[in-house]
């Protein structure tokens, strides 16, 4: 048990928090779902730190331009992982593993899987196909 500290906002555009974890002194990296119907996330993953009586959110890194229309799915399990004082993240649809590190996100490694991540322009030119259909429509291609 701990000592309770305060009470504490959250605004309403940095709420559909799929996944938080606290990371360094006062900072909650929050994992956001890909946007839907019931939430337009413009952030994947934010910091979100306290100022007044509120928790206010940076975005790290941009959600993608897809979405999953009226469902909300959590895609990753394992968002944030912790391991030698290092913070890594995985992104939807990315061989990226990025490194929290100094306030910022940026890529750390890049798992060498091959033809398993899609380009920028097939997701550009498949944006309003819902993440299933993008889905199907990659295992065709």
């Amino acid at each position: 048990m701990g000592a309770y500290s305060n009470t504490i906002q959250l605004d309403t555009e940095d709420a559909n928090i799929e996944y938080a974890m606290m990371c360094g002194e006062g900072e909650l990296i929050a994992y956001y779902p890909l946007p839907n119907n019931y939430s337009q996330n413009q952030s994947e993953y934010s910091v979100c730190r306290i100022k007044n009586d509120s928790l206010i959110g940076e975005t790290l890194l941009k959600a993608k331009e897809i979405g999953t229309q009226n469902i909300h799915y959590p895609f990753l399990h394992y968002q944030i992982a912790l391991l030698d004082n290092q913070y890594f993240f995985i992104s939807v649809l990315s061989n990226e593993l990025f490194v929290y590190e100094g306030g910022q996100i940026m890529p750390g490694y890049y798992v060498n899987i091959p033809e398993n991540e899609p380009s920028e322009d097939f997701i550009e030119e498949h944006k309003d196909l819902n993440f299933f259909e993008l889905v199907e429509t990659l295992k065709k291609k």
